[in-house]
């Protein structure tokens, strides 16, 4: 990091902005940072620190405390880069504070990175602001605070410290006690973490039971054996199924041979009743093919009416449409003699008035045009009379104001101060500042002094009470440590986990057999269930027998009853066509089946109603028959699937039969796997035996556990006494530097105190001097005097200025006034005369409108001839339309009428044609009359019915004639009885059974095996995941050894303490021309090597004051360069705060040799001093002058 460039204002005694260049002064070269003391020197590193981290550690409240009490706002920017040359990256922040009654509240943050192609805002908040700050230096405030500045009286600190209180300097510097307690106590509990993971990962591995892998290879061969018995069982089976399913199709089709002779049977029956169908049939389509006759000489009848109705109604509506249309001419002609008379007048006149409307609207726009230029003329006018007026007001206002002004010039001759007595009351007003100034640090030093005494009594009194404090620990300590020993010596022995591993292996085995025998009771019941339902099943099955023996009755005695009601309906069929033929014979003609003359006894008319009761008894008959047929069929059916339930049933009670002993075969074995001791107890007994264990080896383990807590607590209260006893003697170490520093820094403050009196003394005289010089006693008053005057010249030259801007602007507003008046007087005048001529074309137009439309509105007038002319056009036009419209209808009533006429001929043609076809189809057919044909027709709604059924039979008949053919040819001469169909199948169900335990014990293998390979999968990444832990917590085991007693905090302190001496002695080599080098002895001490003297090695305390110094500023580089190495980028300076004024002339020139051979390493060093020698050695530096009192604040002045 190299700062480039710092302005500051408004912090401690600064109050005017103040920029610093450092990009001239950090050169790789010593430059200086001088002034008198409280001129403001610290206040610049306490702006660079302000402005990267927005608080000032040594300032009360952080910020509040450096802005300056009389300014309300104070503001730092400091511009830093970052990186080697070429890729140097070049960052700005800013910060403003404004301070509000008690509180400094933080106005404007910002962090912007500057590039070549401008500024980019990085953040824009205070705490963004801080956080990316930080981010990018890589080091917090207290880092960058100890790294750049090296402060007064700190040089030999570290090197004259003892080896143990410099190590703990070291971890408070790079805060290692991150290795110390904290690490312990994650380790600590990390060691916890695996002692528990490992106990549950043991316990785990116990509950898994059998797992290892030659009880899996066991199990993997029985699970071959039983896939064996499958194989056996499926091939028994399958060559059981084929002869199973010969003999079941043989007797399936016994079964539909014998059923498709019953049905032939049946039909045979039902042949005389489709024969008497068909006959009926056939008359009906007899009468079908004769009706559309009849229907068409009904239509024609209604056709020849509805004719003769519309011909007269056709001939009344031509008379109406013909005296329409005559009284629709006398209009036409009446309304085309007044439209021609009117119309050439009325066109005319429609001209006139078109000229008249144009000469009104161009009336209208010169009447608009006039009332414009008349309101125009008016507005100029106006305007020349106010110009006129304004010209006159200014000529006043500017003869008052060079009157005014000069009044002014010669008041203000009378207020000139000369500057001979400007800069004498300068000089008084500086040395009274300079007064004010040391008697305010005079005052502040006497209240140091107080502070200081005070403050080395406390610290005597906190060393006191530290040394009390070890004395009472170490003792603390030794009780601890015997307390610790005791109780390890109380070591109670763990149980081994062996036993505790069988007594869960018994447990596993006991809630297997039991789980076994829940199982084997559950089937049981399940059993049981089976064998209610197939009791059940039993049951059910009679009862669908005994119904389907009551239905087959049923079926029997309704086939009686079909046969003897189509006998009946026939037999009235044929009584009622011997009595229709009787009534055809007359006495003394043939008969038309014996041809007999003579009819001595005719048979009587049969009345109709008789013969349908008949057909309805046999319709009604028959569908009781297919309905019974149905119930059959349905009633057949559920008793098959009731029976072959009872089958599924008994295969289920056998497989469940099977699985109940092999769970109590499995439960024997179980409990034979069980100790020797516990053999023929029971299981409740063998339950409480294990629980008994298990409490005896959970009081072990418990008090093994509470031994393990007691040791816990031993080896954490004497860790706990020995970080006490180690924090209680770095607190005495630190109270024992403390109260030697108080003393140092009270001996400084005398000093001090001494050299502010002197310049006290000094102060007043110049201040006398200054007063005498100026002839005054009261400065103030002086000053106020001169201030008085200087602020009432001010105020005439400003009012002055004032008045001679405000002539100025008269001047020009009067010249521009008198060009508008001239303007506005030459367009007053081309208004006035172009409304003349507006006014002569008005009225001359206005006397061509009286010509031509009198004292009427042209327009209103043009719109009414206009509607006239158009309503007699449109009167013409609508008898045009009604006489054609009337023409139009006379025309379509004579169409129609003759149309009418027409068609009354073809229709009563029509009619008598159809009458004769109707009487020629009677004649030819079996009917004699049109209520022959009727009656016929009565029976059409039965015609579908009776054409299904003979079709049906047809069907039926053919169907089982084929397959019956069908079933003899697959019998091929097969046949089987029913004993040996029973037996077949009682074979097949055997060898189901068998295939079924073979693929339930093979099933049950199945899922053992994978029960074991799922626990042994598992077992194994247990015992996998157990010995990584068991080598992870042998390592934590062996860390907290190694981390008590601090050893690893003590270790890196001396490495730390080595890597500084070791930079250090590359320091003190570059500053002691190489004769130097620093070792660290054997307890931590420092020890100087002297080369140039054979390599001698001596103590420190025996080096002189110059060769302390180079060796006390080699490690305090050394240190900074350590706290640095923290941040991303190295800090390419820093300030150095020794106090160089205690020095002796010969010991300055050695430190100065010494400093100014050091920025060869690239480092620029600022020295903080107000020593005069140094001032006149050094070419660069700032110059810091005091703030004056009750003036300007404090100034910087670069010198290169």
């Amino acid at each position: 990091m190299k700062p480039l460039c710092l302005s500051f204002y408004g912090l401690n005694s600064f109050k005017e902005e103040q920029t610093i260049d450092f990009a001239s002064l950090c050169n790789g070269r010593v430059f200086g940072i001088f002034g008198p003391t409280g001129s403001g020197k610290s206040t610049i590193i306490d702006a660079i620190t302000l402005a990267l981290y927005g608080k000032v550690e040594r300032a009360p409240d952080k910020v509040r405390g450096i802005v300056n009490r009389n300014m309300t706002e104070a503001g730092v920017s400091f511009e830093f880069s970052l990186g080697g040359e070429n890729k140097a990256r070049v960052y700005r922040v800013e910060r403003k504070y404004v301070t509000k009654e008690e509180s400094t509240l933080c106005r404007l943050a910002r962090l912007c990175e500057i590039t070549s192609q401008g500024v980019e805002v990085i953040a824009d908040k205070p705490n963004q602001v801080d956080q990316r700050v930080e981010q990018i230096l890589g080091l917090t405030v207290h880092d960058f605070t100890r790294a750049v500045v090296l402060p007064q009286g700190k040089f030999a600190e570290f090197l004259s410290l003892k080896g143990r209180e410099r190590r703990e300097m070291l971890e408070r510097i790079f805060n290692l006690s991150e290795y110390g307690e904290r690490l312990l106590a994650r380790v600590t509990v990390r060691a916890k973490e695996l002692d528990t993971q490992l106990m549950k990962i043991e316990g785990e591995q116990q509950g898994l039971g059998q797992a290892s892998k030659d009880d899996l290879l066991a199990l993997q061969g029985m699970v071959e054996a039983s896939d064996r018995a499958l194989t056996k069982a499926m091939a028994e089976l399958a060559a059981g199924l084929e002869h199973w399913e010969e003999a079941k199709t043989v007797y399936e089709l016994q079964e539909k041979s014998r059923q498709v002779n019953v049905k032939r049977q049946a039909m045979s029956l039902a042949r005389p009743y489709i024969t008497d169908l068909e006959a009926r049939l056939g008359r009906l389509l007899a009468a079908e093919s004769i009706w559309p006759l009849a229907a068409e000489f009904d239509a024609s009848d209604r056709k020849k009416n509805e004719s003769i109705e519309r011909s007269s109604a056709t001939g009344m509506a031509l008379a109406v449409a013909s005296e329409r249309e005559k009284v629709a001419a006398e209009g036409l002609e009446t309304a085309k003699a007044m439209r021609q008379s009117e119309e050439p007048l009325l066109l005319a006149l429609q001209q006139d008035l078109k000229r008249a409307m144009l000469i009104a609207e161009e009336l209208r726009g010169l009447e608009s045009l006039r009332s414009f230029e008349q309101e125009a003329t008016r507005h100029s006018e106006i305007l020349h009379s106010g110009l006129q007026a304004q010209l006159e007001g200014l000529l006043a206002r500017e003869q008052q104001a060079q009157a005014d002004r000069r009044l002014l010039a010669h008041e203000l001759l009378g207020t000139a101060i000369s500057p001979e007595e400007r800069s004498m009351l300068a000089q008084a007003v500086q040395a009274e500042s300079r007064l004010l100034e040391v008697r305010r640090q005079l005052h502040e030093r006497f209240a140091e002094e107080k502070t200081r005494h005070s403050s080395l009594e406390k610290a005597m009194s906190t060393l006191t009470q530290a040394e009390q404090n070890v004395v009472v620990l170490e003792h603390e300590h030794h009780v601890a440590k015997d307390y610790l020993d005791l109780v390890r010596a109380q070591e109670v022995e763990e149980m081994p986990p062996i036993h505790l591993e069988r007594l869960n292996r018994c447990r596993l085995i006991l809630q297997d057999a039991r789980f076994k025998e829940t199982q084997a009771q559950r089937l049981l019941l399940n059993l049981d269930n089976l064998r209610q339902k197939q009791s059940a099943e039993e049951k059910q099955l009679t009862l669908w027998q005994d119904q389907l023996a009551r239905v087959q009755e049923r079926v029997v005695s309704l086939r009686s009853l079909v046969t003897e009601t189509d006998r009946q309906a026939k037999e009235a069929r044929e009584s009622c066509l011997v009595a229709e033929l009787a009534s055809q014979v007359a006495p003394g003609e043939k008969c038309p089946v014996c041809g007999s003359r003579q009819h001595p006894e005719l048979a009587a008319r049969y009345i109709p109603a008789d013969v349908e009761n008949f057909v309805a008894a046999a319709s009604e008959a028959h569908a009781l028959l297919q309905k019974s047929l149905a119930e059959e069929g349905r009633v057949a059916s559920s008793a098959f699937s009731c029976f072959e339930g009872l089958k599924d049933l008994g295969v289920q009670m056998a497989v469940l039969a099977a699985e109940i002993k092999s769970m109590e075969d499995e439960v024997t074995r179980l409990c034979s796997s069980l100790p020797s001791i516990w053999a023929g107890i029971a299981a409740e007994e063998v339950d409480k035996k294990i629980n008994q264990e298990e409490k005896t080896h959970e009081t072990a383990r418990e008090g093994r556990r509470m031994w393990l807590e007691n040791m816990e607590r031993a080896q954490k209260t004497e860790r706990q006494v020995a970080d006490k006893l180690s924090k209680a003697k770095a607190a005495h170490a630190v109270a024992e530097q403390h109260t030697a520093n108080q003393k140092g820094e009270l001996q400084n403050l005398t000093v001090k105190l001494q050299a502010l009196g002197n310049e006290e003394i000094i102060a007043s005289a110049a201040l006398d001097e200054r007063l005498r010089e100026l002839d005054c006693v009261d400065l103030e008053k002086q000053r106020e005097l001169m201030q008085t005057k200087d602020r009432k010249q001010k105020a005439l030259s400003d009012t002055l200025k004032q008045l001679e801007d405000k002539l100025a602007a008269l001047h020009s507003m009067r010249q521009d006034n008198e060009k508008a008046l001239a303007q506005a007087q030459e367009d007053l005048m081309a208004r006035r005369m172009k409304l003349g001529e507006l006014l002569a074309r008005i009225e001359l137009s206005t006397r061509d409108l009286a010509q031509l439309a009198g004292n009427e509105d042209p327009f209103s007038r043009a719109q009414m001839t206009e509607a006239t002319l158009q309503s007699l056009r449109e009167r013409e036009k609508g008898s045009q339309d009604s006489w054609a419209t009337a023409t139009k209808e006379v025309n379509l009533a004579m169409s129609e009428d003759a149309s009418a006429k027409e068609a009354e001929r073809l229709v009563v043609e029509a009619a008598v044609r159809a009458e004769e076809k109707f009487a020629e189809s009677l004649q030819g057919s079996v009917f004699t009359s049109r209520e022959d044909l009727e009656d016929a027709r009565v029976y059409l709604a039965h015609r579908a019915l009776w054409a299904e059924e003979v079709r049906v039979h047809g069907e039926q008949e053919t169907l089982l004639g084929h397959e019956a053919n069908s079933l003899c040819a697959a019998l091929a001469g097969r046949a089987i009885s029913d004993e040996n169909w029973a037996r077949t199948n009682e074979d097949y169900d055997n060898l189901q059974l068998a295939r079924d335990e073979a693929l339930r014990q093979t099933t049950l293998a199945g899922e053992k095996l994978r029960d074991m390979q799922a626990r042994h999968e598992r077992f194994m990444l247990l015992e996998q995941e157990r010995t990584m832990l068991d080598q992870e917590h042998a390592l934590v085991t062996e860390i907290c050894w190694l981390l008590r007693g601090n050893a690893l905090v003590e270790f890196m302190a001396g490495e730390h303490l080595q890597a500084v001496t070791t930079t250090a002695t590359e320091w003190l080599r570059m500053l002691s021309s190489q004769r130097y080098a620093l070792e660290v002895d054997p307890e931590g001490g420092f020890l100087i090597r002297d080369d140039a003297e054979g390599g001698l090695r001596r103590p420190v305390h025996t080096l002189s004051g110059g060769e302390t110094f180079i060796t006390s500023l080699a490690l305090a580089l050394s240190l900074s360069l350590q706290i640095q190495l923290r941040g991303q980028f190295p800090l390419e300076f820093f300030f150095l705060d020794e106090g160089f004024g205690t020095l002796d002339p010969e010991l300055l020139e050695t430190v100065m040799d010494c400093l100014e051979r050091m920025p060869g390493q690239g480092l620029s060093i600022g020295i903080i001093s107000h020593v005069q020698e140094l001032v006149e050695r050094l070419p660069r530096k700032i110059i810091v002058t005091p703030a004056e009192h009750s003036g300007r604040g404090s100034r910087v002045k670069i010198t290169l």
